[in-house]
């Protein structure tokens, strides 16, 4: 049913900026959204139901944009477009092909079970985000009593890689630990986001990240598989020079420090992957390899 949910959007919604008012008016969570800029409708729209659809509280926000669709008559904005009549037709058969899917599902549950099922659901969502806010301060009290018992000791870089692990798994990231690669080099944590592949240089040192160690990371970028890219998450921030150097041409360094993890995921302010997204898109689009928290 998703599939040909996906399908009815992307042939009633023509263009982007409508199928977006549509999802705003479902209050569907908007974190994805900056997607379609640079994807086909079908392609955004795959993604988007697929995290919709791996929480059940989610569920009947899927069922009503379903409801809505089948219960579209006209076409008012596909009218004014070239070929009007056929992406018409077309639009009509994808809801006629949804139609009877969504009408099986509205005769097996009757509002009051669908009722319990939505309160099931928020319980079951309510557990889940207070366990995992439980874990996120547990994380926070770990890395402020690390910061001043060990900040600067080699004990405490290793403590610091095993607990940027644990906050990468927390936030459901394909992580891998503290590695070394086939020269011998030491990778003190890789993680795949959205296809892509990245190291990271786990720094817990009293002093700012420096552009000596900007270069010997690029160095064991270089040793990897092309497109490998690499995070250097440093607790001390970084010198000017290092943020100058890893912003270089043809740079695949991308950098975090202490604010973004204070002041952003560990405050519950903005997730994990959402921050190293915006990391990753701004250093796309506008070749800084450091985004301020302040530009968040």
């Amino acid at each position: 049913m998703i599939e040909l949910i996906q399908d009815a959007c992307c042939k009633v919604f023509w263009y982007k900026k409508d199928l977006l008012r549509f999802l705003r008016l479902h209050k569907v969570p908007d974190n994805n959204f900056y997607l379609l800029e640079s994807m086909t409708k079908a392609e955004f729209l795959g993604i988007l139901f697929c995290d919709l659809n791996k929480n059940d509280y989610h569920h009947d926000l899927i069922y009503n944009i379903g409801v809505d669709i089948i219960n579209m008559s006209s076409f008012p904005h596909l009218e004014k477009l070239e070929n009007s009549e056929l992406k018409i037709k077309d639009a009509q058969q994808s809801i006629k092909n949804l139609k009877p899917h969504i009408e099986k599902i509205k005769n097996i549950f009757s509002d009051e079970e669908r009722k319990e099922a939505r309160r099931l659901a928020e319980e079951k969502l309510r557990i889940e985000r207070s366990l995992f806010l439980g874990k996120l301060k547990e994380l926070s009290t770990e890395l402020m009593s690390l910061s001043k018992t060990q900040l600067g000791t080699q004990k405490g870089g290793y403590e610091f890689e095993k607990w940027l692990y644990n906050l990468f798994i927390l936030f459901d990231l394909d992580t891998r630990k503290s590695y070394k690669e086939s020269s011998g080099r030491q990778i003190d944590m890789a993680f795949s986001l959205d296809g892509q592949n990245y190291i990271v240089e786990a720094k817990f040192t009293k002093s700012q990240t420096s552009v000596s160690d900007v270069d010997i990371f690029n160095g064991k970028l270089k040793k990897l598989a092309d497109g490998t890219r690499g995070f250097i998450i440093s607790i001390s921030g970084f010198e000017k020079t290092a943020l100058i150097s890893a912003s270089s041409d043809r740079s695949w360094i991308l950098m975090m420090d202490y604010t973004h993890i204070f002041s952003l995921i560990l405050n519950d302010r903005i997730s994990l992957p959402d921050v190293l997204k915006r990391i990753i898109r701004n250093a796309s689009q506008v070749g800084n390899s450091y985004l301020p928290v302040s530009d968040f």
